[in-house]
């Protein structure tokens, strides 16, 4: 199916023209009316209609939804005859930015909108339906409501000294100050966990030359990522395959056979993959089990953080000669990347490790451009804490204090210029 939208003071005038339905079908709000698709006057599909009168509608304007069968033919058909009645083509996010405008939506919501979009799992999802149901902006309206409190409380002693008696108490002003930052640091500091997370935590293979990383890698996958043959060090640059467990986005990254010595090509590539161990989310230590155990493996293993690996046991489809080590604290794993044996239980191992979702209640920001607003509050407010403990000038204080607001209504989209929406609007896909 496809969807045609026409919003706007003459979407329902045009919609009469396009979409023919028992009589009176156009005052029926928000409910759906099967009918036909009309072009310059013929019947060219059936469809559903359904109309949403301003202000009660998405964008806030009038707005009419035609779906028809999904043949491109059909929808240009449509669209074109639209224009010719009078519509224009909407530019990106345009449908938003109505919504915006028009008060249906904050900025934080309407970039939440993008955001859900984006998301590539289900916490992504729900981070984001967090914020376009309102809990972010809830949280940015409470730190502003703050700022603007203690603000009044400094102008109050400027503006009227001999109401406020001995003046303002600098040191409780300057303490509330402080909660307030603090609580707006923490909030700047969830959006290098959601970017982390929208690109998938790192999963890395690590291991010794021909352990069976490759193979186990392209098992995961599902397709042949890697490269894989009888010979040792095949793989030299990180090779990276994306899968989905558990509706989350998993990045798994193959790396170079890490042992001692090798040439200056080999040293190298052995310097990206311990980098790549170090930055992991999760790391799975590969030991080749038809093999032995050696100092390598050892010195891998003793990299590894305490609770973010795991070690598999690779080649199980053939006799296992490996001895692994009783002071091995890792969970230990037989796997086959050939059969596929063991690798149903190694995802779900590695599932346990990766950083839980957090509550439903949560909110974190989802863009760039919201991190840095609310890092520049928080900076005006610890200007003011220190303006305030160190005898500034109150009015200097209380300018730090106008800027922490001014902060937090580019935040919500409070005053916000047209070279600020275009920014935001034109990373939206036609028709959001």
């Amino acid at each position: 199916m496809a969807l045609v939208r026409l919003s706007g003071a003459r979407a329902i005038e045009i919609a009469r023209e396009l979409f023919r339905g028992p009589r009176g079908w156009e005052y029926r709000t928000r409910r759906v009316t099967s009918g036909r698709v009309v072009v310059q006057g013929a019947d060219i599909d059936s469809g559903l209609a359904w109309v949403m009168r301003a202000p009660n509608s998405y964008t806030g304007e009038d707005t009419v939804e035609i779906s028809c069968h999904g043949s491109m033919a059909v929808v240009e058909e449509l669209i074109r005859e639209a224009v010719a009645k009078g519509a224009r083509p909407a530019e990106r996010g345009e449908f938003t930015r109505w919504a915006f405008l028009n008060g249906k939506l904050d900025l934080l919501q309407a970039e939440a909108v993008l955001a859900l979009i984006r998301a590539s799992g289900r916490e992504g999802a729900q981070a984001a339906y967090g914020a376009l149901a309102g809990r972010l902006s809830a949280r940015v309206r409470g730190l502003r409501d703050e700022v603007v409190a203690a603000r009044a409380q400094l102008e109050l002693a400027l503006d009227f000294p001999d109401d406020a008696g001995d003046g303002c108490d600098r040191g409780a002003l300057a303490a509330r100050v402080a909660r307030v930052a603090a609580q707006a640091e923490l909030l700047a500091a969830t959006y290098e966990g959601a970017r982390r997370r929208e690109m998938g935590p790192a999963v890395v293979l690590a291991g010794r030359p021909n352990a069976g990383k490759s193979t186990l890698l392209n098992a995961l996958v599902g397709e042949e990522r890697a490269i894989v043959t009888a010979m040792p060090g095949t793989t030299r640059d990180l090779v990276e395959g994306r899968v989905w467990w558990g509706g989350r986005l998993v990045r798994l990254l193959d790396t170079a056979g890490i042992q001692a010595g090798g040439d200056e090509a080999e040293r190298a590539a052995v310097a990206r993959a311990l980098t790549a161990v170090d930055g992991a989310d999760v790391v799975v230590v590969v030991v080749d089990g038809a093999g032995e155990w050696t100092e390598d493996d050892s010195a891998l293993v003793r990299r590894v953080a305490p609770g973010h690996g795991v070690l598999a046991i690779s080649k199980a489809d053939l006799a296992r000669t490996v001895r692994v080590p009783g002071w091995v604290p890792l969970t230990c794993l037989e796997v086959s990347g050939l059969t596929g044996s063991g690798l149903e239980v190694l995802a779900a191992a590695i599932l346990g490790l990766l950083p839980g979702t957090g509550s439903e209640g949560d909110v974190e920001l989802v863009e760039g451009r919201q991190q840095r607003c609310v890092l520049e509050m928080a900076g005006a407010l610890r200007r003011a804490e220190a303006g305030l403990l160190g005898g500034v000038a109150e009015e200097c204080c209380a300018a730090d204090l106008a800027e922490a607001a001014r902060a937090a209504d580019e935040l919500i989209g409070i005053g916000v210029g047209e070279d600020v929406l275009d920014l935001i609007f034109r990373e939206f896909c036609i028709g959001k």
